[in-house]
């Protein structure tokens, strides 16, 4: 990502704060939208908002997304037969949940619609297996072998996907791994299923696994206690090669590792070459908020409306004076733009700014003279902001009462 540096706090480079990191040569970042982000409660893509969704992740770079749960839903081992269709060149990933009875279907479903990548997925936590599935750790692990197997050279690639990793026993995590490959898994999979954990702690079981297991390893966060990012970013420095994330987040209950912003931080802080054209994320954002009438919040850092936008005035004249005085990095970067909204904080800069922006050029005197009737408005109104078209009215008319 050129030209952030200098907008970057000068630590962020020091040997002493990157002391320790195992950071990969390459790092994939998959997006799973299409597959956790249609588990949000009230979201429902369908096959068409699927395959456009994967398109324009293709489009930005994005190299490899989930698509679902071809077993459960006919949808989405529909979408990827159209995806593969399209030529594009994102990796497309479906899962075969495998802790049923009907197994076996899940692994057969998830090979027949022709993805880059199955996943095996079953849990791995004490918990999960006693409370839930009703079987033993032995019973888990065999089942694992088997459906590896199953699955093995008749998909490109076999991942090894068990969950609640980050809650369950680390021998055991260990002997389920060791299994897998024997068993001819490609990848291993670390998941952070209920959010339960904290970026030092992640950043050590993701060492301890990446040294001891060569293969890839793929971590997927969940946001909890709001810190998906950060044990994604952990991960990444403990040795995890390939990342998951969602448009806005999007995900069960509090959702996932938010793609706009892993990416933006792993280019930036941590000089990785994610492939992905952060240019398009702001318009990726505001589309998927489109499809899933959620929005995108305004004060959502990178993406959101007023993400880089400046109110007070000294605010206002450091942006404008120098960009690095106010802002993280160039908003056009991932596609936003700078905004200077109208308020009672608001100075003889703004105005100008402002009123230039609507191709009114005006001398400090006439903004002084703006800015004293957006004063009575304040005192009138108590009202702390003024609309676009409210305040161009109000500076119109004082113009042309005042001209000079």
């Amino acid at each position: 990502m050129d030209g952030v540096t200098e907008y970057l706090s000068p630590h962020v480079r020091r040997p002493e704060a990157r002391a320790g990191f195992n950071l990969p040569a390459d790092i994939i970042v998959c997006d799973c939208t299409a597959r956790e982000g249609e588990q949000a409660a009230a979201v429902d893509f369908g096959a068409d908002l699927k395959v456009e969704l994967i398109r324009l992740l293709d489009e930005i770079g994005v190299p490899q997304a989930q698509a679902g749960y071809p077993a459960k839903s006919p949808l989405d081992g529909e979408t990827v037969r159209r995806v593969r269709r399209l030529g594009l060149r994102i990796r497309v990933e479906v899962i075969a949940q495998v802790f049923d009875p009907n197994w076996r279907d899940e692994v057969d479903a998830a090979v027949a619609c022709g993805p880059d990548i199955v996943d095996i997925q079953l849990p791995c936590s004490d918990r999960r297996l006693l409370l839930l599935h009703k079987m033993t750790r032995g019973e888990m692990l065999d089942r694992a072998v088997e459906a590896i197997r199953r699955a093995r050279g008749r998909a490109p690639v076999v991942r090894f996907a068990p969950t609640d990793t980050t809650r369950a026993d680390l021998d055991y995590v260990r002997a389920l791994y060791r299994a897998a490959l024997d068993a001819g898994a490609d990848r291993l999979s670390l998941a952070d299923t209920a959010g339960a954990m904290f970026p030092p702690a992640m950043r050590w079981l993701v060492g301890e696994l990446t040294r001891e297991f060569t293969v890839p390893l793929q971590v997927h966060c969940h946001n909890d206690f709001g810190l998906a990012l950060a044990n994604t970013l952990a991960a990444a420095e403990g040795g995890a090669s390939i990342l998951d994330a969602t448009v806005n987040g999007l995900g069960e209950r509090s959702g996932n590792a938010c793609l706009d912003e892993l990416v933006v931080a792993l280019e930036a802080f941590y000089g990785a070459r994610t492939g992905v054209r952060t240019e398009g994320l702001y318009r990726l954002a505001h589309l998927v908020s489109k499809w899933t009438g959620i929005p995108v919040p305004t004060h959502k850092p990178l993406v959101g409306d007023s993400a880089f936008a400046h109110k007070l005035e000294g605010h206002v004249r450091g942006v404008l004076t120098s960009p690095p005085l106010y802002e993280p990095l160039p908003p056009e970067t991932v596609g936003n733009r700078r905004r200077i909204p109208i308020g009672k904080y608001s100075g003889v800069h703004a105005v100008r700014y402002r009123l230039g922006q609507a191709g009114i050029d005006v001398t400090e005197e006439q903004a002084r003279k703006v800015l004293d009737a957006l004063g009575k408005v304040w005192e009138e109104t108590r009202a702390s902001s003024l609309s676009d078209d409210a305040f161009l009215s109000l500076a119109e008319e004082t113009l042309c009462r005042c001209p000079d």
